[in-house]
């Protein structure tokens, strides 16, 4: 008895994500607190804060590259952490998983407190005691939860609009500088010697790595 293979047209069909929801999906995931909360983080370092910002963008690409190559290499296995343990073995590819598993938990949490810290700038009362701020954060989460509970459609469709309402303001933000920045409004800050670019370049790219990873 044999198989029929699977056509193009079946595999597509069974495909829950569009070419805009799979991109809403990686925009979304790369477009999150982490870029709405730099700024006022990054601001003391100046000029470093845009090296920084350099430096972790060539480490994200590298990392990219490094996985796109072993999924080339390693097609049947269903990720990095697969392939961590088919090449090094069970044990570091459970390390790797369960890290990256506890990352995401410590990022949720991040996220949510985030968010509600936002809303708070809306609903006062959202955040008024600590305890009622961590009660709207909870619910946010269980508000996602269900979400993707509902199915992959509907999850991807929610992305697509969050998505549109996380570029709206970048946009603006970005056409505003542009615009102070040409009639001379906000001169640009002096370049800094090399010692003091360096000197915080450090703990700048910590905190650029979060909004990338």
């Amino acid at each position: 008895m044999t198989e029929t293979p699977t056509t193009q047209a079946d595999s597509t069909a069974t495909r829950p994500f569009g070419t805009w929801t799979a991109t809403a999906l990686i925009v979304g995931g790369m477009i999150g607190s982490g870029i709405f909360l730099l700024p006022t983080a990054l601001a003391p370092y100046g000029w470093t804060g845009v090296l920084a910002w350099c430096v972790s963008i060539g480490g994200a690409l590298a990392i990219a590259y490094a996985i796109a190559r072993m999924t080339r290499a390693m097609p049947q296995e269903t990720g990095a952490i697969a392939i961590t343990g088919a090449v090094l073995g069970v044990v570091p590819g459970v390390l790797v998983g369960w890290s990256y598993w506890v990352s995401t938990w410590a990022a949720v949490a991040a996220i949510a407190i985030a968010a509600t810290s936002y809303l708070s700038a809306l609903i006062p009362a959202l955040n008024a005691t600590p305890m009622t701020g961590a009660l709207v954060a909870v619910g946010l989460i269980w508000a996602m939860t269900l979400i993707n509970l509902a199915g992959a459609a509907m999850a991807g469709r929610f992305q697509i609009v969050t998505t549109v309402l996380k570029l709206l303001p970048l946009i603006a933000v970005g056409l505003i500088t542009v615009a102070l920045m040409v009639g001379g409004a906000t001169p640009l800050p002096p370049l800094p010697s090399a010692s003091s670019a360096m000197a915080g370049l450090g703990a700048a790219i910590t905190l650029t790595l979060f909004p990338l990873l």
